[in-house]
């Protein structure tokens, strides 16, 4: 066979296979179409952190505005509440990480040791409903709970002789509620990939384990975190990537200005500076700050993946 001739069966077997898959090729183009027009494109406005952009004199591009090069960035590092916002944002995602980023792999592993069909499909239900909740109605039903006057965990706290707490006036509780708050609101919706993983562990290895005389605890350890470890580590590095980006919502309808000391975080700051003061430069560049840092954690994270369990993302 000349090359001629194998040219001509590649390419008609080129069109042969389009006219058998294009539909997914259409279907590909509505999410690379979405993410287009509302993922790249704005990328434009990055230009914004390094120029002086003026609302109203014209459309965010590349370089709308005096170039100022780094000052925006200077200004922020030189602001006099600079560590302050990063201490916040780091600990307040740390401790979303070792709570909440733990917390769904347990409830998977219970959901998965529940024999009770029924029972397991009213609990995963009742873990689930806050997904489908508005953000405002969580924090609504969370700050009855904290209530001073008539909340369940100050009456608690009164019933045994104790002195009832303003915790939405405390800066020092701030982190641990808003980490509970956050745990509550994702835990069953964070659990369903895990169960997804688990649900394709081989069924033989459990039926191995309990011929050689293992439990349900050797189970877990010997073979469902085993089998799902690769996820796990996929979920740790796209968690890392995002440290610094702590959610505004659920802080900009939790926290008040008597809170803005332990709770005022990046998301929170950028807000305050781009949208109500109308500084979207300076707010480009803290955006941009954050971003930038999280694509480090990303690569810092994978790396030590690879060395040490031998898995990545690349």
């Amino acid at each position: 066979m000349n090359a001629r001739t194998l040219k001509e069966k590649k390419k008609q077997g080129g069109i042969k296979g389009f006219k058998t898959t294009w539909p997914l090729y259409v279907m590909f183009l509505f999410p690379f179409v979405w993410f287009l027009i509302f993922s790249y494109i704005p990328m434009a406005g990055i230009s914004m952190a390094f120029v002086d952009f003026i609302p109203g004199s014209g459309i965010p591009g590349f370089f709308t505005g005096e170039f100022v090069g780094f000052a925006n960035f200077k200004r922020f590092y030189d602001s006099f509440f600079f560590w302050q916002i990063i201490r916040n944002t780091i600990v307040i995602s740390l401790l979303d990480i070792a709570v909440n980023f733990f917390t769904p792999i347990i409830l998977a592993l219970m959901f998965n040791e529940i024999i009770s069909k029924v029972f397991r499909r009213i609990a995963q239900s009742i873990t689930y409903l806050p997904k489908f909740i508005s953000m405002v109605i969580i924090v609504s039903i969370y700050k009855e709970f904290l209530s001073l006057s008539d909340g369940v965990i100050n009456n608690f706290i009164a019933a045994l002789g104790g002195q009832r707490i303003y915790f939405l006036a405390e800066p020092k509780y701030f982190w641990i509620i808003f980490t509970l708050m956050n745990t509550w609101a994702t835990i069953g919706w964070s659990s369903i990939i895990y169960l997804s993983a688990i649900s394709g562990v081989n069924p033989e290895l459990y039926e191995a384990c309990r011929i050689d005389g293992g439990g349900r605890f050797r189970m877990i350890w010997n073979i469902t975190l085993p089998g799902i470890r690769n996820t796990i580590i996929i979920m740790l590095i796209l968690r890392m990537g995002t440290i610094l980006s702590v959610g505004l919502e659920p802080i900009l309808l939790l926290s008040n200005v008597n809170l803005y000391s332990t709770a005022e975080v990046l998301s929170l700051h950028v807000y305050n500076i781009g949208i109500l003061r109308f500084d979207y430069s300076y707010a480009a560049a803290v955006g941009l700050i954050q971003s930038f840092i999280g694509l480090i954690m990303v690569i810092i994270t994978n790396f030590i993946a690879k060395r040490v369990a031998d898995f990545g993302l690349w």
